[in-house]
């Protein structure tokens, strides 16, 4: 039976991929094992998790079953507690050998645990990051060695959670790595074109395009084709592509077309279209878009010739601040700033300020950019209470 101390370890020690997954966990796991060294000699799940190899074999030779056997608080495999876990290594410990150990002696490479239905397998942990972000849930420190060995033992490189994970990141690594140990399903590269098309990711696109993602797809979320998106999104290298794959040419509305002309910062363009376009327009969202982008000159047309108000919210409720505080935009942030920008609207749905919006950016998404307009904006911020008192 696994004890309290064992099973408080494990619990800390591994990701949980939710909202729960923070640094401190770790660092309480890192606490209970300094207290109870031990713990590995007594128990074969947090002998995987922290890479002892010489206590896993010792486990495994007396229990032929502790291979696959699920328990601990998770009710895993010592599997998925070896590439869940974030533990310090040390150099008696080496979490590979013990995977190695784990799948001679029977362990499933393609072992999974379900979470809020969906299928979170070994490789899922071991890469990681996910919407929590690199800081709060990082990769294994072993994770692309471990994800190659679970593939060299048959574990699925169209892995749908483990896709999803790491088209966060802008490295290529691990989209290089499945690419070229077969994954070809159809719905995840389209998947991932979407993705990188509204990130703005030119070298993902050019990747996804050469393995057979279709240039004429619709993002999942918004419906549109992926061209669509580019254009909309002022992403002309990506359009580019797409248009040099074959995407078909979308029909814009007039509305839309006004948006293109500022995005690419025709001034000439924006006054013409803007005389005579007077439906299907949305400036307050090419404002948006444009701060979000970090296209300082189309976020002065925004302003000084469309007339959008400074403030003005898009259909998630999100102003030209927040966004451009989440994504480290600095000239636009003091733009805006200068242009009397509130820094106390609040959004609908995290009920965060711009200033929150930047400190979580920061911390999750770590950046010097991100760092300087947080920063920027706390400045800004004692400025104005400073002011009021």
């Amino acid at each position: 039976m696994q004890s309290t101390t064992a099973a408080q370890f494990l619990d800390l020690a591994c990701l949980t991929h939710s909202r729960n997954d923070a640094v401190g966990r770790r660092e309480q796991a890192e606490a209970i094992l300094a207290a109870s060294p031990w713990l590995a000699r007594d128990d074969a799940y947090v002998a995987a998790a922290v890479g002892d190899v010489r206590a896993l074999r010792e486990h495994l030779d007396c229990d032929a079953d502790a291979a696959r056997r699920r328990g601990g608080p998770r009710g895993w495999d010592a599997l998925l507690y070896l590439c869940n876990a974030r533990i310090t290594p040390r150099a008696s410990w080496d979490s590979l050998a013990c995977a190695r150990l784990l799948l001679d002696r029977g362990a499933d490479s393609r072992t999974h645990a379900l979470i809020d239905q969906m299928p979170y397998t070994a490789i899922t942990g071991a890469i990681g990051v996910g919407e929590a972000g690199p800081v709060a849930a990082p990769p294994h420190p072993q994770a692309r060695a471990l994800v190659e060995l679970l593939l060299n033992a048959g574990a699925d490189p169209n892995d749908e959670q483990a896709i999803y994970n790491m088209h966060f990141l802008r490295d290529e690594g691990w989209l290089e790595l499945l690419l070229a140990r077969g994954l070809r399903r159809q719905a995840h590269l389209d998947y991932l074109l979407g993705a990188a098309v509204k990130q703005g990711f030119a070298g993902r696109v050019a990747l996804l395009l050469a393995h057979g993602a279709s240039s004429n797809g619709c993002d999942p979320y918004n419906k549109r084709t992926h061209l669509e998106n580019a254009m909309l999104l002022g992403h002309d290298l990506i359009a580019k592509m797409l248009v040099d794959h074959e995407a078909a040419a979308p029909s814009l509305s007039a509305g839309e077309e006004l948006r293109l002309a500022c995005l690419r910062g025709d001034e000439e363009q924006v006054r013409r279209l803007a005389i005579a376009t007077l439906e299907e327009r949305d400036d307050e969202a090419t404002l948006v878009v444009a701060a979000q982008q970090g296209n300082l000159r189309a976020v002065r047309l925004c302003l000084d010739v469309l007339g959008a108000p400074v403030d003005a919210i898009d259909a998630k409720g999100l102003t030209a601040l927040h966004v451009a505080a989440g994504n480290g935009r600095r000239l636009v942030v003091d733009e805006l700033l200068s242009r009397g920008a509130s820094l106390t609207i609040r959004d609908p749905v995290h009920r965060g300020t711009p200033l929150d919006h930047a400190r979580w950016a920061a911390r999750t998404w770590p950046s010097p950019e991100r760092a300087d307009v947080a920063r920027a904006l706390e400045a800004a911020s004692a400025a104005i209470s400073g002011s009021d008192s």
